[in-house]
């Protein structure tokens, strides 16, 4: 119990002192524009890998071998096509989140539209982020499960109201050196224990029967699709000091994201040398965390914990400044407080429902992908004011069509969806006009001096 009170203890710290600097909104959402490379690329790499891309890629790769890794390099193909087409943009739009950085480009209806699927993706991913700090702080507490979620999720949600941007982001820096020297360990750790003979037994084929050319097909478009327009990978490059910081930045972090990736389904394969076979997927990582020597164990705790923090954070961040700006239309730091504090209830309220970690990214990535990447990123790209109607169709039918996949477990709705909001927003474009190369409209002067209350 004491590790997570001390490790929660640090951060809050942390965040107290940021918070005496994030009196005006563009310093609480994207950090002043002040960050550096090392913020930018470490923020990038420690949002991507959370409760997620560790536990569930763990689990994936214990079953499917290799092709576990596309969970997370299905992503960073993703971030290198956002980095090359449009990281340099982003920087020099001056926008604060994502729906201002396009709304010359989309209707007011349709950026209400973007704004609302938005929050529901993004609660959904940060109740997979919350689910699994739960289980993180159970192992290390002894409490029940509710209590470990409640204590988990309220340190995130105190932690990130009070810095906002800064805060997460100079925290970033420190969970993911603390996340990679703890898996590495780690798969140190599970090399030589393991029987040698196991690493014969694995797939080591990109794609094997356990994970077809229709799962990768379905992870590359699901997956990597959140990646190309992301609000939450928008407000990391929203943040840097320039668009070189913004684009090197940017490729650091697909190395990096590979880098873990590996890491992860090492870890995951050499677990059939050390665990039952009958063990369930989601428990591969814990149980195999749960059989370390103490001090093995304690440094994978901490890696997990600095896991979820620092992509919960960001999410959480993310959604509540989307909120609060570009719903509410408000420019204070107390609205996205009171937003973090609402995002946060519905995120717990949702972890209630006892998905699957796998389900929560899924039914989100259903959602916004299918939605909201083909439109705004054609738009974005090709500089054209949509048309409002077909705009609308894109979003909302996309949308919708990938909720039902996720509800009725029909993957072909979501290739479906993705062929309607590509085709609308293509339409929507073709018929809209065509926008200068200029920065998004600066927020008013006041934004800039504006207290946090």
């Amino acid at each position: 119990m004491w590790l997570f009170l001390l490790y929660a203890a640090f951060f809050c710290g942390l965040s107290i002192v940021d918070s005496l600097h994030a009196r005006t909104f563009r310093a609480f959402s994207v950090n002043d524009n002040r960050s550096g490379t090392t913020q930018v690329s470490f923020s990038l790499i420690a949002s991507c890998v959370g409760g997620s891309a560790t536990i569930g890629m763990c689990g994936l790769a214990w079953s499917a071998g290799l092709p576990g890794i596309w969970w997370l390099a299905s992503g960073a193909l993703g971030l290198a096509f956002l980095t090359l087409t449009l990281s340099r943009r982003i920087a020099r739009s001056g926008a604060l989140t994502m729906p201002d950085m396009v709304r010359q480009h989309l209707g007011d209806w349709a950026i209400t539209a973007t704004v609302i699927i938005i929050g529901i993706a993004w609660i959904s991913i940060l109740s997979a982020q919350f689910a699994a700090m739960g289980r993180v702080v159970a192992e290390l507490t002894g409490w029940g499960p509710r209590a470990a979620l409640l204590a988990g999720a309220g340190f995130i949600t105190f932690y990130t109201m009070l810095g906002g941007q800064a805060s997460v982001m100079r925290s970033d820096v420190v969970q993911l050196a603390i996340l990679f020297t703890g898996l590495t360990l780690v798969l140190a750790w599970v090399v030589v224990r393991a029987d040698s003979g196991v690493w014969g037994t694995q797939s080591w084929a990109l794609l094997n029967d356990a994970f077809p050319l229709s799962r990768w097909t379905y992870f590359m478009l699901l997956m990597g699709g959140s990646y190309v327009v992301c609000p939450m990978l928008f407000s990391r490059f929203l943040s840097a000091r320039n668009e070189r910081i913004a684009f090197r930045g940017g490729f650091i972090a697909v190395a990096g994201l590979l880098l873990i990736s590996l890491v992860i389904v090492l870890i995951g394969m050499g677990a059939h040398g050390i665990l039952p076979a009958t063990t369930h997927e989601e428990d591969v990582l814990m149980q195999v965390a749960g059989r370390t020597p103490l001090a093995l164990n304690l440094a994978f705790s901490l890696a997990m914990m600095s896991a979820i923090v620092s992509s919960a954070d960001s999410c959480i961040i993310t959604v509540a400044t989307v909120l609060s700006h570009d719903f509410l239309k408000s420019s204070r730091v107390f609205t996205s407080r009171l937003c973090i504090l609402f995002v946060a209830l519905l995120a717990i309220g949702n972890c209630l429902l006892d998905r699957s970690i796998l389900g929560y990214l899924l039914m989100a990535n259903n959602i916004y992908v299918c939605g909201v990447v083909a439109p705004v990123y054609i738009a974005f790209f090709f500089r054209r004011r949509l048309r409002t109607f077909p705009a609308l169709l894109a979003i909302c039918g996309g949308g919708f069509l990938g909720l039902l996949s996720e509800l009725t477990a029909q993957p072909l709705l979501s290739y479906a969806a993705i062929t309607l909001s590509t085709v609308f927003g293509a339409l929507a474009a073709a018929t809209g006009r065509t926008l200068p190369d200029a920065p998004a409209a600066q927020p008013p002067a006041r934004w800039n001096h504006e207290p946090a209350v």
